[in-house]
């Protein structure tokens, strides 16, 4: 059938095939039967159930969304609609070269991820980019591990330092946690090149450490990629941990998003975009009232033709850990 701009009024449109048969056999009989059968109630009501199933689908959906925008502010956002956020993009970042790299690529994605989701929650959320300027009342959103963002090194320890020295956290009022998990890099290893937003960059060995068991490590290993000849490192994580700013008592945060490479990191795109809804209500669940805490992510990633690793999904690792601050 030729194509046709249809709604055009006094148009003639030609007769079909299917037209033409439903005009005579089969058609005649599909008709009568619904006269005399009572078929047309018939047809009614399962229409009727056809549409109310679709609707309450796209209830269920929306009850879904919002459930999980509510869980986003409540775990990753301000919580407290007087309490801005400000999201800080990855800063102090070697490049190949040795020298800095100022507000990477990954930390502006991961801000505008941020930003697009958690704003629909009622939060009030700006990204504090440029020369960075953080007000006495933000609640502060830091994306990029503490080797490539000062503001993460300032609050969660240097990431050169050995994991035993990592294994106490304290807050600007000097009460004191034991993390879960730390991150750890270390400056004696050699980095290795990978392609990265379509350009070499020397990615330093990172793992990530559990605390409670210092051989239990989470790393991601390197792949040659079979067409490319490059290598790329196959999966990554990323760890959310979330402490007082300035002390337990004050509604502000700090929200690290410490990705073990560049995709751990952009993965906190993905909990923004696509929340997984399961893992923020085991998150909630595990934490309960406790605004503090650690939840490590797996990321799994997907591999181009140029041999760039990128992230596809993010599912919780382990059961999230709640930060007790105790003076």
């Amino acid at each position: 059938m030729a194509n046709e701009s249809f709604g055009k009024i006094g148009r003639r449109y030609p007769a079909t095939p299917a037209a033409k048969n439903d005009h005579a056999g089969p058609g005649i009989a599909r008709r009568a039967f619904l006269r005399m059968s009572g078929g047309a109630a018939w047809v009614s009501t399962l229409a009727g159930a056809f549409y109310a199933e679709r609707l309450f689908r796209n209830e269920e959906t929306k009850d879904r969304e919002r459930e999980a925008l509510e869980l986003l502010d409540q775990l990753l956002g301000c919580n407290r609609e007087k309490v801005p956020l400000a999201t800080v993009p990855a800063v102090n970042h070697p490049n190949v070269r040795g020298t800095k790299q100022y507000f990477s690529q990954s930390g502006e994605e991961v801000s505008g991820h941020y930003f697009r989701a958690l704003r629909q929650a009622g939060c009030h959320v700006r990204p504090a980019s440029g020369a960075i300027r953080l007000h006495h009342a933000d609640t502060v959103v830091v994306i990029g591990s503490r080797l490539a963002n000062t503001y993460a090194e300032k609050y969660l320890g240097t990431a050169n330092a050995l994991p035993d020295a990592l294994q106490v956290l304290r807050d600007n009022r000097g009460a004191r946690v034991r993390p879960k998990w730390t991150f750890y890099s270390d400056p004696a290893t050699e980095g290795v090149e990978v392609v990265q937003w379509e350009k070499p960059w020397l990615s330093r060995s990172s793992v990530i450490v559990d605390c409670t068991s210092t051989d239990r490590v989470f790393s991601s290993p390197e792949r040659l990629h079979p067409a490319s000849g490059k290598k790329y490192r196959d999966g990554d994580y990323l760890l959310v941990t979330v402490v007082p700013r300035y002390g337990r008592d004050d509604p502000q945060r700090v929200i690290v998003f410490e990705g073990l490479h560049r995709n751990g990191t952009r993965a906190a795109g993905l909990i923004c975009e696509e929340p997984p809804l399961e893992d923020l209500r085991k998150i909630a669940k595990a934490v309960s009232a406790n605004p503090y805490y650690q939840a490590l992510f797996s990321v799994e990633t997907s591999v181009d033709s140029k041999g760039e690793a990128k992230p596809l999904r993010v599912r919780l690792r382990e059961e999230p850990f709640p930060l007790a601050f105790r003076s």
